[in-house]
C-alpha cells in the first residue's frame, strides 16, 4: 500500500484500495453538469481557500490554482477506470521516491493521463435533500479558457474483443462491424466527440447523425476542422472588445492573427503528439487500452497580443491527453511477465493497434503543418470548388474556379464574379460560351504583411468567399452546397471549407480565409531536431510525411 499525506488516505472498496482526498479542501455541496461522452455524470468542483493552499503548489502557477481547477466524475459510473487511475498514482509515486524510473518506460507515457488526485465524498442536492456522491477528482480541461475546442480520438484499429471486461462475443462483433464503418479501420483512429465545433462541422450535422459524421471522417478531414478559426468573431475575443472593426481588428490592435494562432497551437500539437509517439514506443510493457481515447483541444476564444510570452500562453492551453480506461488494464513490467505466453502475445498485438494509432495521428497532424505553414515560396494558385453536401454518398461537383497568384503579394485588394468551370479548366472572363452554366461565385482577395520579427508568417492572402449565383440543381429540387478553398504550390497543397447552406443556388458565406506564407521552410522539423525528438534529414521528411503506409514514419521512434 502506498502510504499518502494525511489530506490523502488509502480506503477499501469494492474496487480495491483508493486514494482518498479530505471533502474539507472542497465546497459543499456540488452541482450536477452532465454527462460527456460516456454515461458518467460530471459534477462542477470549487476549491476552498484550504484547497487552494494545499493544491497550489503542486498543480498552480506560481502557487496559485484557480478555484475551479478540478472536476468531479460520478464513481459509481466510473468503477472500472479507478483503478487505472490508482495504478498511475503508484507508479508516479514509486518514481518520485526512489528517484529512478525502473518502470518499463512507462512514466514519460503517464505523464499524458488526466491530473488525479483521488477520490472525494461530496454532497449534490436533490429535490431539497442531501445525497452523498463519491467523485474522481479529475484536471478540469475547460478551466481557464475561454471557449476550448475538445477532440476525442477513439484510439486503435479494434476497439473491442470478446470477453474482455464483461464485453459478449454479440456485443464485440457489433463493435466490430461500427470499427468497419469508421475510420478506425483506415487509420487505426476515429472522431468520438467535437466539442466546441466551428460552423462548418454543425452545418453539416442537420443532414446526417452527428455521431456517423465524425466517426466516418479521416485525419486530414478532421485536423482541416480541428484548427478552422475563420468563423470565429472577434467580439467573442476579451482581449479586442476594445477594438472596432471586425475585419482589421488584429491588424489594429497588433494581436495575432487566426492563421497566427492555428500555427502555434497545430506545432504544440505536432510536438505533444511526436512525444506521445515517442513514449509508447520506448514502453517495454504492453498494454490493453481498448476503448481508450486521446484528446486534443486548445482555447478557439483567445488572439493575444504578440509576444513571446503570449505564444507561451497559447502553447501552455494546448491540450494532448489519454483517458477513457473503462475497458483497459494497466499492467506494470512485473505483471505482464506473470502472463502466460498466450496472454502477451494478446497484449502485444492490442499494443501494436494502440500505437499504430498514435503514430497516424500525429503523422497526420505533422503533414498537415507541413502543407499549411511550411511554405516560404508562396502559393502559385488557389481553386475554390464548389460541391453539393450528401449525407449518405459522396458528394456531387457542382463547379470551380482556379486563380494564379502573384509572386510578389498586390497591396490592393480586388474583388471579381467568376464563372464556375469543369474540374481542371483555366478561368475565363463572361460566360463559357459552350455547354451548361455551372453559375458564378464572387470572391474578393486582398494580402496582408505579417509584421517583421514576430511572427513564423511571412503574411498571407485572405480569400472571402462572397456568394454564388444560379448553382445547379444535384438534389431533387435544389442543392445543399459548399465551397472547397484549395492552396496550391509546387510542394504544398492544404484546403479549407465553407459551411454548407442548406436547399439553395443562390447561396451567400461571406467567409474569409488565410492562405499563410511561413518566413522560413522548415520550422517543425527543426524544432524537433533541436529538441531531440527526430533525427530525420529534412529531405527526407517530407517524403516520409507523404507515405500513406506509416511504417516510415513509426521507424523514426
Amino acid at each position: 500500500l502506498i502510504k499518502f499525506e494525511d489530506s490523502r488516505e488509502t480506503a477499501t472498496m469494492a474496487t480495491g484500495e483508493v486514494t482518498r482526498v479530505d471533502k474539507a479542501f472542497f465546497e459543499n455541496p456540488v452541482k450536477r453538469l452532465g454527462v460527456s461522452g460516456g454515461t458518467a455524470p460530471f459534477f462542477s468542483l470549487k476549491l476552498t481557500k484550504e484547497g487552494k493552499e494545499k493544491f497550489g503548489a503542486e498543480y498552480g502557477h506560481n502557487g496559485t490554482i484557480s478555484e475551479t481547477y478540478f472536476i468531479g466524475k460520478d464513481l459509481s459510473r466510473a468503477v472500472d477506470e479507478v483503478e487505472f487511475y490508482e495504478k498511475t498514482l503508484l507508479i508516479t509515486k514509486r518514481d518520485k521516491d526512489d528517484g529512478a524510473k525502473d518502470d518499463g518506460g512507462m512514466s514519460e507515457m503517464l505523464g499524458y493521463t488526466f491530473v488525479y488526485l483521488g477520490v472525494v465524498t461530496l454532497e449534490e442536492t436533490v429535490d431539497g435533500s442531501p445525497v452523498e456522491r463519491e467523485l474522481l477528482i479529475l484536471k478540469n480541461l475547460y478551466d481557464s479558457l475561454t471557449k476550448l475546442r475538445l477532440l476525442d480520438f477513439k484510439m486503435g484499429e479494434r476497439t473491442a474483443d470478446v470477453n474482455w471486461r464483461g464485453k459478449s462475443r454479440a456485443r464485440a462483433y457489433k463493435q466490430r462491424i461500427l470499427d468497419g464503418f469508421t475510420n478506425s479501420t483506415k487509420q487505426g483512429f476515429r472522431l468520438e466527440g467535437f466539442d466546441g465545433q466551428p460552423q462548418v462541422v454543425t452545418s453539416m450535422n442537420p443532414l446526417i447523425s452527428a455521431r456517423m459524421s465524425l466517426q466516418r471522417m479521416n485525419g486530414p478531414q478532421v485536423l482541416m476542422h480541428y484548427l478552422d478559426l475563420h468563423d470565429v468573431p472577434a467580439d467573442e475575443n476579451e482581449s479586442l472588445k476594445d477594438d472596432i472593426e471586425e475585419t482589421d481588428c488584429a491588424r489594429k490592435a497588433d494581436v495575432y492573427t487566426k492563421s497566427e494562432v492555428a500555427e502555434i497551437v497545430l506545432h504544440e500539437t505536432v510536438s505533444q503528439l511526436v512525444q506521445l509517439s515517442a513514449a509508447c514506443h520506448a514502453s517495454k510493457v504492453p498494454q490493453k487500452w481498448l476503448g481508450s481515447s486521446v484528446a486534443l483541444g486548445y482555447d478557439v476564444g483567445s488572439f493575444p497580443p504578440r509576444s513571446n510570452s503570449t505564444e507561451q500562453s497559447v502553447r501552455s492551453n494546448v491540450i494532448i491527453n489519454i483517458f477513457d480506461w473503462g475497458r483497459s488494464e494497466l499492467l506494470t513490467k512485473e505483471a505482464f511477465d506473470q502472463l502466460s505466453t498466450a496472454e502477451q502475445s494478446d497484449r502485444q498485438k492490442f499494443w501494436e493497434y494502440y500505437i499504430c494509432g498514435i503514430d497516424e495521428l500525429s503523422r497526420n497532424a505533422a503533414k498537415r503543418y507541413d502543407n499549411q505553414f511550411s511554405n516560404s515560396d508562396g502559393w502559385d494558385e488557389i481553386t475554390v470548388r464548389v460541391m453539393d453536401y450528401d449525407s449518405g454518398n459522396e458528394d456531387d461537383f457542382m463547379g470551380e474556379v482556379t486563380l494564379p497568384l502573384p509572386k510578389i503579394p498586390l497591396e490592393t485588394t480586388w474583388s471579381e464574379e467568376y464563372p464556375l468551370r469543369g474540374k481542371g479548366k483555366p478561368w475565363i472572363r463572361g460566360r463559357p460560351k459552350n455547354g451548361r452554366s455551372r453559375g458564378s461565385i464572387k470572391l474578393d482577395i486582398s494580402w496582408w504583411d505579417a509584421p517583421k520579427d514576430s511572427s513564423r508568417i511571412k503574411g498571407s492572402w485572405h480569400i472571402t468567399i462572397d456568394q454564388a449565383s444560379n448553382l445547379q440543381v444535384k438534389d431533387i429540387i435544389s442543392s445543399d452546397p459548399y465551397c472547397l478553398v484549395i492552396a496550391r504550390s509546387k510542394s504544398f497543397e492544404f484546403e479549407q471549407m465553407t459551411s454548407v447552406k442548406v436547399k439553395s443556388l443562390d447561396p451567400v458565406w461571406g467567409e474569409t480565409f488565410e492562405l499563410p506564407v511561413a518566413s522560413r521552410p522548415s520550422v517543425l522539423l527543426d524544432s524537433l531536431r533541436s529538441s531531440g525528438m527526430l533525427s530525420v534529414e529534412a529531405e527526407k521528411f517530407k517524403g516520409i510525411l507523404n507515405d500513406e503506409d506509416d511504417a516510415a514514419w513509426s521507424a523514426l521512434f
